[in-house]
């Protein structure tokens, strides 16, 4: 399977000079994470994703409207050409990132996105005052509910965008089974559970090491429908 087979074709593009509110908002709008830069004459001059707002800009407390695109995006652009099958896992334990910390429901989202950052992570669990897990918090929920809608991070907290029981896999099943969970309730993230203890985290990019491209496609694509 090559890469043609499965990219999104038609992508809109920011410029470096919007401020990032407004990129947050043609994000939500277009229900993507990841969107181009383009310069003069459309030449493509970086990304702009949810993480890079997180991370370098709501985190360092930096004012979203007087923000510009330019500040935070990311300039070095790598390039695929076909997509690489690989073994799969046995277990969701196998492909897991471990390790995980949480984020308390009660912190902000300024918490949340500078702990991401040190992390360097793109989702945490948000876990209550007894350490149960109650959701999972991403930086596009950052950039999407609070951002593009005029929130203040500094005073929403993370368990105001957690919603619902969060879905789960167990540590000792199998891959297959965690994509069709995540394909299921159309989640990217997948927490890991070992009898009640929050083990790890599956992601899409776990998912796409570890199975068959044609089983990535699948999911993805049931993942990213609603």
């Amino acid at each position: 399977m090559r890469v043609s087979e499965v990219m999104t074709r038609g992508v809109q593009c920011v410029r470096p000079d919007d401020n990032i509110r407004d990129a947050a908002r043609k994000m939500r709008d277009l229900d993507i994470g990841p969107v181009p830069v383009c310069g003069d004459h459309d030449k493509l001059a970086g990304m702009l994703t949810d993480r890079d707002i997180t991370v370098r800009a709501v985190a360092e407390g930096k004012d979203p409207s007087s923000t510009k695109v330019t500040d935070v995006m990311t300039p070095d652009i790598h390039y695929c050409f076909e997509d690489q099958d690989v073994e799969v896992a046995a277990k969701a334990r196998d492909i897991m990132t471990p390790n995980v910390e949480c984020v308390q429901e009660h912190q902000t989202l300024v918490d949340a996105a500078r702990k991401m950052r040190d992390l360097d992570v793109g989702a945490l669990p948000v876990c209550g005052d007894d350490d149960k897990l109650r959701g999972i918090i991403t930086d596009r929920d950052i950039v999407v509910r609070c951002l593009a809608d005029g929130g203040d991070p500094a005073s929403v907290t993370a368990g105001s965008l957690t919603q619902g029981k969060p879905v789960t896999i167990g540590a000792d099943d199998s891959v297959d089974e965690a994509m069709a969970t995540m394909a299921k309730h159309q989640v990217r993230r997948l927490p890991v559970i070992d009898g009640h203890r929050l083990v790890g985290i599956i992601s899409e990019a776990d998912i796409a090491q570890n199975a068959p491209s044609g089983d990535v496609a699948e999911t993805v694509e049931a993942v990213t429908e609603g």
